[in-house]
């Protein structure tokens, strides 16, 4: 199983304010390096019939403000995470990706004007993440393919 959660980012600067090397900072230490594991990766996962767990955010999702390469790069990784459970289905791997969400403000505003879209999202808690990582029979495995998980 493969799960790449790390990355880093500058926090707090808008877009504007926004330097080159600080959307580099994120784009290599998040997008690039789940390109990188992935791709490296592959081989064993496609020989054990494995898993990738891929974690994105709730700021790609809702756009916060001041986090636009940390938002970037989790967009782009859950871009790369549908690409390869489609392509890499056949050879028997899993590839999901989890949207952590903490409750805040922007998300009760986003339930109060978009609930049917609300309503959709596959919002899990701590201890169901624990209970997903843990199991691995091939029901449930196919029940998650290609899903994004908001928690």
């Amino acid at each position: 199983m493969l799960i790449n959660n790390a990355q880093a980012s500058a926090s707090g600067v808008p877009l504007a304010e926004h330097t080159t090397e600080q959307f580099n900072l994120a784009m290599y230490s998040g997008l690039y390096a789940a390109f990188y594991y992935m791709k490296a990766c592959y081989p064993y996962l496609k020989e054990s019939n494995g898993s990738v767990i891929n974690f994105a955010s709730g700021a790609g999702l809702f756009g916060n403000f001041g986090q636009c390469a940390y938002a970037a790069a989790k967009e782009g990784i859950r871009g790369l995470t549908r690409v390869a459970a489609t392509e890499w289905a056949k050879d028997g791997i899993n590839v999901n990706i989890i949207c952590p969400l903490a409750w805040t403000s922007q998300l009760e505003q986003f339930k109060n004007a978009y609930p049917d879209a609300f309503d959709k999202m596959f919002i899990l808690h701590q201890q169901d993440i624990s209970v997903m990582l843990s199991l691995k029979s091939d029901v449930y495995a196919y029940s998650l393919h290609l899903q994004t998980l908001s928690i």
